[in-house]
């Protein structure tokens, strides 16, 4: 009897996910799957016959399944479900209706209500007599979702007229993890309370597949006790291949049976068996085996469908029950159920596909010049197409088809290696499992000519050097099928790096108005008119010549009119040039620099350090930048002043003694004086600036803390009574 009942209702649920589920039309000329079931009707193994008829509305939506029944020659209606569904094809109400007494009653009564996701959230329905009344109290399921879809809740009730409210006989609630359900909470109705009934624990492995699910139960509204488990493994597509069963008995699991799955290279399910699990070991025991395999044919359609069982001791006994599909033929969809060999139902569906409407050509557009010879062709669905043929010929009456495809389901396809400069006529027509549509208008257009060659350089020869960097010439040989020319240029070879661009030449020599000295570039050229581009020609380089430095460079140090600078021990320093290869450094005393003092010549850095100059002096100085090609301009001229010397006499026993030296948090003076008298001290950097000054009247020794001063050389000034003493002073932290 299972497979008579799957038989008789495949059609109607089948019907009815047609029917809610088809897309709802925005164009009739883009919708593609808009056919549906006309009628249908199954055949017993007793000769009875049950018939389906269907209707829809304007936008493809079941609204009415009927159905009759033809015993012995005498024509039954049975039932009908009158069905409303919304904009989107989803009930919203289900009524059943059964024949009785020559009329039509009411059976069964189903509402639904929709969450955002799509998936019911309410589903109520109610049984009916045969007097059409109510036959019992109305029953709701009921599902709460997050955002995304997932379950939160579910809720089983009735409706108690009583109290006039809805009673919740099963409340299931879902605990998630990080959106992952780990737990499943059961309760249930008992004398009016609900009470704990279940709880369901879920593991997941590394993947986040289900990895087991255990159910405990509550015992005797006491305490709970382990129940059932299921456990599950994968393959390494993350396909299920095995599903384990256990009993909590004996305070251990005890395996009771298992499903193994297997499938085929389209990752469709081909096979299902039951293995009973008796023993506490987890042997699998023969005599309770059943076994369901599936059978496919190339384009993974469903053929065949058989269930196996297996007596003890015995090997496959054959099959028991088997349903038998076959594809379309023509507007039909056949199935056949079978047990133990012998054809016991069969079942046939009947489309409803109009011929398709009349196609439109999209592009190439009538009469299109320059078509690339790889030509697109594009077109629009039809109403009713589901497939499509093209033809393309030299001829417009189509006489000799020079390409042809046939069976397409897109609305674009590629012709490749057409003729260049060649005029073409074109067509497509629709085509339905049922019907061959009629071929579109005609339209013709011609092929591009063909790309230009390939492009010859000519000047600057490759690897030429000492390229002018102004107005550089760029030169190759013209091309007469060319309309323009594309030149690039790029500091890689790979023409990652491009510096110019230009797209729309249209004659064969260029001037490149500044490029950088001393660079290596790389150039190309290819050719284009209207049937595209030609090919690139090779990649040609130049080196650009070297030119003498053309900017001042800027000093930095000593700053302009500094003063009190060390004159053994006077660092300069300036900014660096990028086409420089030394430097040059004068000194005068005069700012004409009429007469030169100091020239320091062919300098390989950006400072230098002086220790010959006079002290208590004013100089002047400036530095330019050098190579191959010549010197750049002068820099702007600076100034300094150099600090004021005056010697102690030889008979003075004056002197002074600084430790340590080098110092790093403090220093001290200590002076040899025969008197005690005042004492000067400053302290300046290796700009001359002074950083630090003490006077001290009456002491022999000055102490100085150094923890603010950057590590570094500094110079002393120590004033005696007129006379002068300089030292150096290192810091160092």
């Amino acid at each position: 009897m299972k497979i008579l009942v799957f038989v008789m209702f495949f059609g109607i649920l089948q019907l009815t996910a047609w029917g809610q589920e088809e897309p709802e039309p925005s164009n009739p000329n883009v919708d593609r799957y808009n056919y549906y079931l006309d009628s249908a009707y199954v055949e017993f193994a007793n000769g009875w016959k049950r018939y389906g008829k269907f209707e829809y509305d304007s936008r493809f939506h079941c609204t009415l399944q009927y159905w009759d029944l033809n015993m012995d020659g005498n024509i039954f209606p049975m039932e009908r479900y009158i069905l409303t569904p919304n904009i989107s094809g989803r009930v919203e109400r289900q009524q059943l209706e059964s024949y009785f007494d020559k009329k039509w009653r009411i059976s069964m009564l189903r509402s639904f209500q929709y969450h955002k996701s799509g998936k019911i959230e309410i589903e109520e329905w109610s049984l009916y007599n045969s007097s059409g009344q109510p036959n019992g109290y109305p029953n709701r399921y009921q599902f709460e979702y997050d955002d995304l879809g997932n379950i939160l809740n579910y809720f089983r009730r009735h409706y108690n007229k009583t109290e006039k409210q809805w009673w919740t006989s099963l409340h299931q609630e879902y605990v998630f993890v990080d959106g992952i359900p780990i737990k499943k909470i059961e309760t249930t109705e008992q004398l009016g309370k609900l009470v704990p009934s279940r709880n369901y624990y879920l593991e997941y492995d590394d993947n986040d597949l289900l990895s087991s699910n255990l159910c405990e139960s509550y015992m005797e509204n006491t305490y709970w006790k382990n129940s059932f488990k299921e456990t599950f493994q994968y393959d390494e597509k993350r396909r299920l291949t095995k599903m384990n069963y256990y009993l909590w008995s004996q305070e251990q699991w005890l395996p009771t049976h298992a499903i193994h799955y297997e499938y085929n290279n389209s990752n469709s399910l081909i096979g299902e068996s039951y293995i009973r699990l008796t023993s506490s070991e987890g042997n699998a025991v023969k005599d309770s085996v059943f076994l369901y395999k599936t059978i496919y044919d190339s384009l993974s359609n469903i053929t065949l469908w058989q269930g196996y069982n297996w007596d003890e001791g015995v090997k496959e006994k054959g099959g028991k029950d088997s349903i038998i599909l076959h594809d379309h033929h023509g507007n039909r969809f056949m199935i056949r159920g079978v047990r133990d060999n012998h054809l016991i139902t069969e079942a046939q569906f009947f489309w409803k596909i109009p011929k398709p409407e009349k196609l439109y050509l999209k592009t190439p557009v009538n009469r299109e010049k320059n078509v690339n010879v790889d030509a697109e062709f594009i077109w629009y669905h039809p109403k009713y197409g589901e497939e499509y043929d093209i033809q393309i010929s030299r001829f417009e009456n189509f006489d000799v088809i020079l390409e042809e495809k046939l069976g397409l389901w897109d609305t674009v396809f590629v012709f490749k290696d057409l003729d260049y400069k060649t005029n073409y006529y074109w067509r497509v027509r629709p085509r339905n499992t049922s019907h061959v549509g009629e071929w579109s208008s005609t339209r013709t257009f011609t092929t591009s000519i063909a790309p230009p060659p390939a492009t010859i350089l000519t000047l600057p020869d490759d690897g030429t050097k000492d390229i002018p960097t102004k107005n550089a010439l760029l030169n190759w040989e013209t091309i007469e099928a060319a309309d323009e020319y594309v030149l690039q240029l790029s500091r890689d070879d790979e023409f990652i790096k491009i510096v110019y661009s230009n797209d729309s030449l249209n004659t064969n020599i260029v001037e490149i108005a500044m490029l950088d000295q001393r660079t290596n570039y790389y150039w190309r050229v290819r050719a284009e008119n209207s049937g595209g581009y030609g090919e690139w020609s090779d990649t040609w380089s130049f080196t650009t010549e070297i030119l003498p430095p053309i900017d001042e460079l800027l000093l930095v140090s000593p700053i302009d009119k500094s003063s009190n600078l060390n004159a053994k021990e006077l660092a300069l320093s300036w900014e660096e040039d990028n086409f420089a290869i030394s430097y040059k450094l004068e000194l005068s005393e005069n700012d004409d620099f009429s007469i030169v003092d100091y020239t320091f010549n062919d300098l390989p850095e950006t400072n230098w350090t002086i220790d010959s100059v006079k002290w208590e002096t004013k100089y002047f100085w400036r530095v330019r930048a050098e190579n191959e090609a010549g010197s750049g301009p002068w820099s702007e001229v600076w100034s300094f002043s150099t600090m004021k010397f005056v010697s102690v006499g030889e008979d003075d026993d004056f002197g002074i003694t600084v430790y340590p030296n080098p110092a790093s948090d403090r220093v001290t003076f200590s002076f040899n004086t025969k008197t005690m008298t005042d004492i000067n001290l400053e302290i300046f950097d290796a700009l001359g600036i002074m950083v630090a000054g003490i006077k001290e009247t009456g002491k022999n020794e000055i102490s100085l803390e150094t923890n603010e001063f950057n590590s570094g050389v500094y110079f002393y000034r120590v004033s005696v009574s007129g006379k002068l003493l300089f030292g150096k002073l290192i810091i160092s932290h």
